[in-house]
């Protein structure tokens, strides 16, 4: 703005004079004039509106700017819900495995089970305890990111958030729309835009600056008798050497620069878009497979497997291995669902807009039940 105000006011007049005193006798003759540039009062609304036109296009920059930073804050609060999730699913993994340790302690003082089994729950139990204090870091690191980006890092902050990631969204916005969007309302294609009408109105400042400078005013001279000279003056500037060509032939090569930036730009985004909105379906269908099919499959395996085991028809290391897939289905597809949700963010960031969230069922703690099995 102050560099609007700036272009939007004349070059300030020059004031000059003189004092000469005579070798002989005689009175001091003095000389006093006042100029002013007549070509920047023709330059004026050219440079005006350039300038108006450079403070929209850092607008849309600052524009950028903020949605990128909001894109960042969500991705890490999705980053810190999931984490915390995870590490709600390890405690009660572990907590699970506490109480197998200390059942199988009871079996072995009654006979039932020999050292072997009790051994391999405490490996079972030392494993949900390194995943535990693990998660617990990563929960620490997510936290203190997220109060980075919301500019609390240095405060002592205690989030209150929902514990759960939400589902996927039931609907999508179709990619024909996204791109259109995208096209039409990017803030860096906006700014880009922007750029190439300054360029042009550039050119047009440049053409008018190839005329020789013309300087026009008043002068008084106060003659030694006593006696006043008084009249018009004017200067212009003689374009002998420097005839100006190459400050057009510089505007209009940065003209076309700006056109094949945004050229650029545009093809770069809607690419971005496309790439962008490819993933998240693939994702969503991960998301939806781990969900409806993974998940129950292991749920449904792992109680068979016990039952197998009561009856001593597989060992433990069996029933392990199968838990610890179990788990392992469970951290993926969280990992899935937090992608989804920063995937979406970017798509928003690229878009200039919020998309619509249709809710499914939310994924029932299914995926963090308390352990049937024991183990």
């Amino acid at each position: 703005k102050a560099d609007l105000v700036k272009a939007g006011l004349l070059k300030n007049p020059k004031f000059g004079g003189s004092i000469r005193q005579p070798s002989h006798e005689g009175k001091t003759n003095t000389e006093f004039e006042v100029r002013q540039n007549i070509l920047d009062i023709f330059i004026l609304p050219l440079r005006k509106k350039m300038a108006s036109q450079q403070l929209e296009q850092v607008k849309y920059s600052v524009g950028q700017a903020v949605l990128k930073l909001d894109s960042e804050v969500r991705a890490g609060y999705y980053t810190f819900q999931s984490a915390k999730q995870m590490y709600t699913m390890e405690e009660k993994i572990l907590k699970a495995a506490q109480s197998a340790v200390e059942l199988a302690e009871r079996q072995l003082k009654a006979g039932n089970i020999n050292d072997l089994v009790l051994i391999g729950h405490k490996m079972a139990l030392y494993q949900a305890k390194m995943e535990l204090t693990q998660k617990e870091a990563e929960v620490t690191e997510a936290s203190e990111n997220l109060a980075r980006l919301m500019g609390l890092s240095g405060y002592d902050i205690s989030w209150d958030i929902p514990e759960d990631l939400p589902y996927v969204s039931k609907e999508e916005t179709s990619l024909k729309e996204l791109e259109s969007k995208a096209f039409n309302m990017n803030f860096d294609l906006a700014a880009a835009r922007q750029e190439v009408k300054v360029m042009q109105k550039a050119v047009s400042v440049s053409r008018v600056e190839i005329f020789p400078d013309i300087e026009a005013g008043y002068n008084i001279e106060k003659e030694s008798d006593g006696g006043k000279l008084s009249g018009p003056i004017f200067e212009i500037e003689v374009p002998l050497f420097d005839q100006k060509q190459s400050s057009v032939a510089r505007a209009k090569a940065q003209f076309r620069q700006s056109e094949k930036r945004l050229k650029a730009l545009e093809d770069e985004i809607l690419a971005e878009v496309r790439s962008k909105y490819a993933k998240l379906m693939a994702v969503k269908n991960l998301v939806e497979t781990y969900k409806d099919t993974v998940i129950p499959l292991h749920a449904q395996f792992l109680e068979s497997l016990q039952k197998h085991y009561n009856f001593m028809l597989v060992g433990v290391y069996d029933l392990l291995d199968a838990k610890k897939e179990e788990v392992e289905s469970i951290h993926k597809f969280l990992e899935n669902l937090k992608e989804y949700w920063v995937i979406r963010s970017e798509l928003e960031n690229l878009t200039g807009e919020r998309f619509t969230f249709i809710p499914e069922e939310s994924m029932e703690s299914s995926t963090m039940q308390e352990d049937k099995t024991g183990m």
